[in-house]
């Protein structure tokens, strides 16, 4: 017996009221788009950094821990510098 996973999730997606979760996806931030926000170079690199550090030590994850890394989620610029970053 074969499986139709479009259908199986139409069917529950009706049966919970065919409403759909929708979920804000964060975006990756680099240094220029820290710069066209109006941040001088030294600053925006240093946010990056601190970013990553951040993502490092506290949520584990070691991809960061990479100096060729150079983006990082607009959640993290969010939460740790308190600004809102745009699209």
């Amino acid at each position: 017996e074969t499986i139709d996973y479009k259908e199986d999730y139409f069917k529950r997606s009706k049966e919970s009221g065919g409403e759909r979760m929708e979920t804000k996806c964060d975006f990756m931030v680099n240094r220029a788009i820290l710069i066209e926000m109006g941040f001088k170079p030294s600053q925006a690199a240093r946010m990056i950094k601190e970013s990553k550090a951040y993502l490092a030590r506290i949520e584990g994850i070691d991809f960061y821990n990479n100096r060729q890394v150079g983006v990082v989620p607009s959640r993290v610029i969010e939460h740790l510098f308190h600004i809102q970053v745009a699209e």
